[in-house]
Order: structure tokens, then C-alpha cells, then sequence
């Protein structure tokens, strides 16, 4: 309804009642369901009036209003609407309809904003499961990752370890064989570390006679060749 509109519905004195102040006071801007007439005999003409108000001006009520309408109407199935300056004849069931129309219209409205707000709410419960759902796959990833990560660090500990250890081992056999080696060469030395320049020194040594492969022996005191060096004559 336009400004204008508005303006013209609440100068119209089709709209207008000449009333006590009480009386006015008490109605303040109650529609037919919140309140009524106290003089019953008159509210027949004050529902029909206000039947031909909506009307004229395109106004729709709410379902208590049309029922509180019906059920004072019924009274009167004759009651004539006034529209404009005159009156027309307009049967109850005219009127009923008309305000049954707009109620079926407000109720339409009604569903379809209960119903929109049930698919929005049924949308926003979607989508929080499905974001606790993708949250709940991301905890499980990391937790998997984490684990993934600590059983890497726990294996690369455990080579780190292994290789350590078998490198220990290799340079403990390789100084031991290196001792083994140093104690043999030390053993060869020593026993081939005997030399003598002749007999005389071989039996200062007390070492004649002297045969071939033992410590000390040599052609040059083994003059015949028999393998006996230093013989005693």
C-alpha cells in the first residue's frame, strides 16, 4: 500500500465512526478478533463495514479475524455491506469468501515461510555435518600423519642405531685384526730378527748348530751345503 493509499484510508469516512472516547480508547486498533461492540444489535453493521473497507481498499485479515467475521455474520446472512456513499447487497457467503480467500492467503504465506525456514535449518544442519565430518577426516589425517611420522623417526633411529653399531663392530674386528697383523709381523720380526756374521758369534750365542729354517741361519755359515750350519768338529 503506498503512502498516498494509507493517507486516503485513514482520512476516508467510510472508515470513520463517530464514537465515545472510551469506547475508542478501548478498540484502539483491535480487529474484530481482539475486540467488538458492546451493543450486540450493532455489530452485524460494524463487521460489514469493515468488510467493505478491506474490500475496497484490498486489505486481507488474519484467520482468527475471518472466523471472529463468520461467526457474527451468521447471525445475519442479510446484512447488507455499505460501499461508498450507498449500499450494495452483498450475502454472507459473498463476504465469507472474500475473507476466506485472504486467510487461505495468509495461511499460504505462512507455510511457505515455515517451510522455507525449515529447508534453510534443514541446510545449515547439512552443512554442519558435513564440516564436523570433513573436520573429524582432517583430525584422522593429521593423527595418521603424526603417527606416520613418529614410526619414520623411530625406524631412521633405530638404522641410525643399527649402522652405528655395526660400525663399531667393523672397527673393533679391524683394530683387532690390525693388532692380530702387528703381533704377527712383531712375531716374524722377532723370530727372524737373528743374524750372524759367523760361526763364532753363533756359538758366542750358544745357538750351534744351526739347521736351515731356524732363526739366524745362513748359507754364508753354511759352508758344505748339507743344511747344518756352524757344526761342531
Amino acid at each position: 500500500m503506498t503512502v498516498e493509499t494509507r493517507k486516503q484510508l485513514a482520512n476516508d469516512p467510510y472508515n470513520l465512526l463517530a464514537v465515545d472516547g472510551p469506547t475508542n480508547q478501548q478498540k484502539s486498533d483491535g480487529d474484530a478478533a481482539t475486540w467488538l461492540p458492546s451493543n450486540k444489535g450493532f455489530r452485524c453493521q460494524y463487521v460489514a463495514r469493515q468488510i467493505g473497507v478491506k474490500a475496497r481498499y484490498g486489505l486481507w485479515v488474519t484467520q482468527a479475524e475471518h472466523d471472529a467475521m463468520d461467526s457474527v455474520l451468521t447471525s445475519c446472512p442479510t446484512q447488507m455491506i455499505p460501499e461508498n456513499d450507498g449500499f450494495i447487497m452483498q450475502d454472507q457467503e459473498t463476504a465469507a469468501r472474500k475473507t476466506r480467500a485472504d486467510a487461505d492467503a495468509a495461511e499460504a504465506a505462512k507455510k511457505k515461510a515455515e517451510a522455507e525456514k525449515k529447508a534453510k535449518e534443514e541446510a545449515e544442519r547439512k552443512a554442519a555435518e558435513e564440516a564436523a565430518r570433513k573436520k573429524a577426516e582432517e583430525e584422522a589425517a593429521r593423527k595418521q600423519a603424526e603417527e606416520e611420522a613418529r614410526r619414520q623417526a623411530e625406524e631412521a633411529a633405530r638404522q641410525a642405531e643399527e649402522g652405528a653399531r655395526r660400525q663399531a663392530e667393523e672397527a673393533a674386528r679391524a683394530q683387532q685384526q690390525q693388532l692380530q697383523q702387528q703381533q704377527l709381523q712383531q712375531h716374524q720380526l722377532d723370530s727372524g730378527s737373528a743374524y750372524y756374521k759367523n760361526c763364532s758369534a753363533v756359538r758366542a750365542a750358544g745357538k750351534a748348530p744351526l739347521y736351515a729354517g731356524q732363526p739366524g741361519y745362513g748359507r754364508h755359515l753354511d759352508r758344505d751345503g748339507d743344511g747344518i750350519a756352524c757344526e761342531w768338529r
